[in-house]
C-alpha cells in the first residue's frame, strides 16, 4: 500500500477512479436516502453485516438493526438534512476502502417528535466509514460518527477536541 496514495500500488489508476467515483455516489444516495426517509433504498445500501457504532456507545450489528433504529429516530416529527463533503478515502484492497467525511447535520423537531422538544439542531463533526465491493457494488460495511459541535435553539455546545484521526492520533 502506497500510504500517499490511498490506494494499493497494484491498483491501477483507471480502477482507482472509478472505485472513489462508486463511494462517492454510495455516500450521496446515503445522504438524500436518509432525507428524504427513503428507507428501502437506503437499506440496500448496506452489507447485511453492516456495523454502526454511535457516539454514546451503543453499536448496532447490523443493517437490519440500523435501519429499525433510523426509522425510529428520524421518522417522526423530525426534518432532517445531511451534507457530506470532501471525503478522505483510502482503499486497503480493491475491494476495501475506509473513508473519513465531514458532515453537517440539521434537525428540525415538531411537537410530535418523541423524547424532544420544539426546535432545531446543526451538528458538525466527521463520519469514519468502511466499503467492501461485494457481488459489483460497492456497500457500506460500517460507519462511527464522531460529532464535534452542536449548534441548537438552545445554545451552543463543543462535543469534543481535535477530531479522531489527526496527525497526532494513532489510528
Amino acid at each position: 500500500m502506497s500510504h500517499d496514495r490511498g490506494r494499493p500500488e497494484s491498483m491501477p489508476d483507471l480502477d482507482w477512479l472509478v472505485a472513489l467515483q462508486e463511494i462517492r455516489h454510495l455516500k450521496a444516495r446515503r445522504d438524500r436516502y436518509l432525507d428524504a426517509n427513503d428507507w428501502p433504498a437506503l437499506g440496500a445500501l448496506h452489507a447485511p453485516d453492516h456495523v454502526s457504532h454511535l457516539p454514546d456507545g451503543q453499536t448496532w450489528s447490523s443493517a437490519a438493526e440500523m435501519l429499525k433504529n433510523t426509522i425510529r429516530t428520524h421518522g417522526y416529527g423530525r426534518t432532517a438534512r445531511f451534507a457530506s463533503y470532501d471525503a478522505e478515502i483510502v482503499f486497503e484492497t480493491a475491494a476495501k476502502a475506509r473513508g473519513i467525511w465531514p458532515v453537517m447535520g440539521a434537525d428540525i423537531y415538531d411537537e410530535t417528535t418523541p423524547n424532544r422538544h420544539k426546535g432545531w439542531q446543526m451538528v458538525f463533526g466527521y463520519y469514519h466509514e468502511t466499503y467492501e465491493k461485494r457481488d459489483g457494488r460497492w456497500l457500506f460495511t460500517s460507519r462511527r460518527f464522531r460529532p464535534h459541535l452542536q449548534v441548537d435553539s438552545e445554545g451552543a455546545a463543543p462535543l469534543a477536541g481535535r477530531p479522531y484521526g489527526s496527525a497526532e492520533d494513532a489510528e
